[in-house]
């Protein structure tokens, strides 16, 4: 007797469906809701059922036509390896697949070419790359193996309680999930488990693996995570779990963990972690967290892991725990950490452990071992004291630290490693033992047990790579010197033009021009000496001073004009200031301050960024009606180590012109006709 079989119309050809998109499956057994232009329609799938099937018929069950066009298939009956086959290659238009009904059971056959499928399993790559959207699996199956639903667009899926057994990477690039329930029937879970199903947003965990542990990279890159229920047995994640689920923000669901692998939370979107009850944590755990600003360290720690929080650009700053005795190579690199309390009893910092942080200081425990390579490489360290009980310093350890001004090398290790791109003008104080101690060559700037032999200060006016300067310990240099360059530009007699501004850490006692020998301020009494003006800010303004005194600011310019003096007295170049046996003091904490009649001017050893309330001399910023070196302007020229700036007592005025009215200075229609510059030029 003929079978029966029961087809239902399809109300749109199948090319027509296609052209729909195929989005969300509702729950009526023969419809789909689809959007077109912007509205839902629900479609009638052409639909097929199968409820007496013999294992390894199914091909034989339909026609050609029927074949071509079925969306919705109901199965019931047995199921074997042939029968998948008949699935995967001869049904191109299936979206819908129905075998809550059907027993699968084994047989010699194969599917695929190769693979065996044995009863009450879902077998390996069963289902890859097939077009369905709802499966309904048989509820006899205990086993669902590898890849079985491999880059299916299935929007959700109900695992039968029967399930023991979930294998590896069964849901990997399921880009349509969004939910699903693992069931507490299942003990056994694979790798991979849901990697890369990139819009899974809820998932209910309960199942209950042997071990209690979320095995590796289970929820790896599934980016709109943000739900996730853990059964309560589950104390374990394994490696790179749930790497990449930047929408995971609540870390409240991990409160029953107390181990965590390899970067198993990696590039979460946590922001505050309590991990008060973990006692085991593994290298890069928190790495590249990019949101994290709160975290509660369990206070058994004793060595905090490798990169456990690096590239977590919202850290600033973190309590470590008292017993800390190591921290592991790049552990807070590339963060914003401000600032730290390192523990009394740390022994260990391993390399890159505080690498292109925000630190500007840092205090190293008495009981610190070891500093590894580029440890605090590319910090905002200013200053840094290596204490006595270090006995092993690798290389580079303040490497491109460019404000690091004083290092301080307590301890006998030797040699003092080599550092790169360290800020030039460091001073680097060493605290002689009875043993000799010798630096790479790398390192100038040396004083010896509060003795210099020489230290050369440099200056620099670029933005990104600014120079600074600081002394925190008297010491006594038997040769200092400072270069500065003035620009081969014209000045004007009888006007402002072509001024620098000037801070040095002691007073010259010679001074001299890279080609013309020696210089001195106008008025005094060198012999032989070419001439420039010097001038200071006073009560009445700025008047001509002979001297410079350490850390107070100046204004100072050199004649160049070869039209109206003598070549020999044309001094743009490099000028170098310099002294012997001069001591050099702490530099003060704040900077000197002279008080001019509606405004003042302040010392400046570090870079300052441009700032409306700081006024910067024009020397290199053309403004329109003004000389190069003749004003001084808000808020848009920075001002560089070595130099000084000014701050006005009107937050009205823009700019604020040097006067050239000292005593007795020409006029701008005035004319120098000896070729000899004289201080009343400007």
């Amino acid at each position: 007797m003929m079978k029966r079989y029961i087809v239902k119309c399809c109300l749109m050809t199948l090319a027509g469906f296609q052209l729909a998109g195929l989005p969300s499956c509702s729950n009526a057994d023969s419809e789909l809701e689809t959007v077109v232009n912007g509205e839902a329609t629900r479609v009638t799938l052409v639909e097929k059922k199968i409820e007496d099937l013999e294992a390894g018929t199914l091909s034989t069950r339909f026609t050609d036509e029927e074949k071509a066009s079925v969306q919705r298939l109901v199965l019931a009956g047995t199921f074997n390896a042939a029968d998948v086959d008949c699935l995967r290659e001869e049904l191109p238009a299936l979206i819908e697949l129905d075998m809550e009904n059907v027993r699968i059971v084994s047989s010699e056959f194969t599917y695929s070419g190769y693979k065996y499928l044995n009863a009450n399993q879902i077998g390996e790559y069963m289902f890859s790359d097939m077009g369905l959207q709802v499966i309904k699996l048989p509820s006899t199956i205990e086993v669902i193996c590898s890849y079985a639903f491999n880059r299916t667009p299935i929007a959700t899926l109900e695992i039968p309680a029967s399930v023991t057994t979930i294998q590896n990477n069964v849901f990997q690039y399921c880009s349509k999930l969004k939910e699903i329930v693992i069931p507490a029937s299942v003990d056994e879970v694979g790798l991979g488990l849901f990697k890369y199903c990139e819009n899974l947003e809820t998932v209910k965990f309960l199942a209950i693996p042997a071990d209690n542990t979320l095995p590796s990279e289970t929820f790896y890159q599934c980016a709109k995570l943000k739900n996730i229920e853990l059964s309560e047995s589950i104390n374990n994640v394994s490696s790179q779990c749930f790497n990449g689920c930047v929408s995971l923000t609540d870390f409240a669901a991990f409160q029953n963990i107390c181990s965590i692998s390899y970067e198993a939370f990696s590039n979460c979107g946590f922001e505050t972690i309590d991990l008060s009850n973990v006692t085991s944590l593994e290298n890069g755990v928190f790495s590249r967290c990019e949101k994290l600003v709160n975290v509660t360290l369990p206070q058994s720690m004793t060595i905090l892991p490798n990169s456990l929080f690096s590239d977590c650009k919202s850290l600033k700053q973190i309590t470590l725990p008292d017993n800390l005795e190591e921290i592991g190579s790049f552990a807070f690199s590339n963060t914003s950490l401000e600032s730290i309390i390192l523990p009394e009893g740390l022994k260990t910092i391993n390399s890159y452990a505080f690498s292109n942080t925000l630190l500007t200081e840092v205090n190293l425990s008495v009981s610190l071992k070891i500093i590894g390579y580029e440890a605090f490489g590319g910090t905002k360290l200013k200053e840094l004291i290596i204490p006595e009980n270090v006995t092993t310093v690798e290389s580079n350890i303040v490497s491109n630290c460019r404000q690091l001004t004083a290092l301080f090398w307590n301890t006998s290790a030797t040699p003092i490693p080599s550092c790169y791109n360290v800020n030039p003008n460091c001073l680097l104080y060493v605290k002689l033992g009875d043993s000799p101690i010798a630096a790479d060559p790398s390192w100038k700037n040396i004083i010896l047990d509060g003795k210099a032999t020489s230290i050369e200060l440099k200056f620099n006016n670029d933005s990104y790579n600014p120079y600074a300067f600081n002394c925190p310990q008297e010491f006594v240099a038997e040769k200092i010197s400072y270069t500065m360059e003035f620009q081969d530009r014209n000045m004007e007699v009888g006007t402002s033009s072509n001024w620098n501004t000037l801070t040095l850490p002691f007073t010259p006692s010679a001074i001299a021009h890279e080609s013309k020998g020696t210089m001195a301020p106008f008025g005094s009494d060198v012999e032989g000496a070419k001439p420039f003006w010097l001038r200071k800010l006073g009560t009445e303004g700025f008047a001509n001073a002979m001297t410079i005194e350490p850390n107070v600011p100046y204004i100072i310019a050199v004649p160049n004009n070869p039209n109206i003096y003598l070549d020999e007295y044309n001094l743009a170049g490099k000028v170098t200031f310099s002294a012997e046996n001069v001591t050099i003091s702490k530099t003060p904490v704040e900077p000197v301050v002279l008080e001019g009649p509606n405004y003042s001017m302040h010392s400046n050893y570090e870079y300052q960024p441009a700032d409306v309330t700081v006024y910067a001399l024009n020397t290199d910023y053309y403004v329109d009606g003004y000389n190069y070196g003749s004003i001084f302007i808000r808020g848009i020229i920075p001002v560089y180590a070595f130099q000084a700036y000014v701050k006005s007592n009107s937050a009205a005025s823009r700019v604020i012109p040097i006067s050239t009215k000292a005593v007795g200075s020409r006029t701008k229609t005035a004319v120098n006709t000896t070729g000899i510059p004289c201080v009343d030029d400007m």
